[in-house]
């Protein structure tokens, strides 16, 4: 069933939104997301200011986390083929990825930044959501995951974003007690 909605949402996006400005769009967005890349700066730029360093530290912690989660853990259980693969297609807008499909890499770190950037009230925020759904959007578009990879991906960003918050920000009732870690 899961499988059938993905084919017609994967085919209805290829079929009604096609076009050349989407093709040459969609893969930089996608190349944007390679390796978490944007998000990355996002966080080197919040490292250097102390008023903005714990918030760079939750933003590559909650990357890290949607990483190993996702990528070295999910993917290798998972073994989804990637629609390309699955329907036999030689032709991409991008360079084919190697690993399985299953969840989304570009859309948890994107989603992961995005929800530690709404979960800190960060003006960045909405600028930060379109780029991670565009990203998101762009791997169905290029055909590298279906849309369930995707809409996982998120849901895996958003819970390792609010995983992390939760971390840095619970203090213990004990009187005495940093907060977690002690050294931001």
């Amino acid at each position: 069933m899961l499988q059938s909605l993905d084919n017609i949402m994967l085919y209805g996006t290829s079929a009604f939104l096609s076009c050349s400005l989407l093709d040459t769009v969609m893969p930089a967005f996608s190349a944007i997301g390679n390796s978490g890349f944007i998000w990355l700066l996002a966080c080197l730029l919040f490292l250097p200011d102390k008023k903005t360093r714990r918030i760079g530290w939750m933003m590559l912690l909650s990357i890290a986390l949607a990483y190993i989660l996702g990528n070295l853990i999910l993917k290798e259980l998972v073994m989804r083929p990637r629609p390309f693969e699955q329907f036999g297609l030689q032709r991409l807008l991008v360079v084919p990825p190697d690993d399985p499909s299953f969840p989304s890499g570009h859309t948890s770190s994107s989603f992961a930044a995005t929800a530690m950037l709404f979960l800190t009230k960060q003006k960045a925020r909405i600028p930060a959501l379109a780029y991670a759904l565009l990203i998101s959007f762009s791997r169905v578009y290029v055909f590298v995951h279906f849309p369930s990879d995707v809409l996982f991906g998120e849901l895996l960003g958003i819970a390792c974003a609010y995983v992390t918050f939760l971390a840095f920000t619970h203090r213990s009732k004990r009187p005495g007690i940093r907060r977690f870690p002690p050294f931001l």
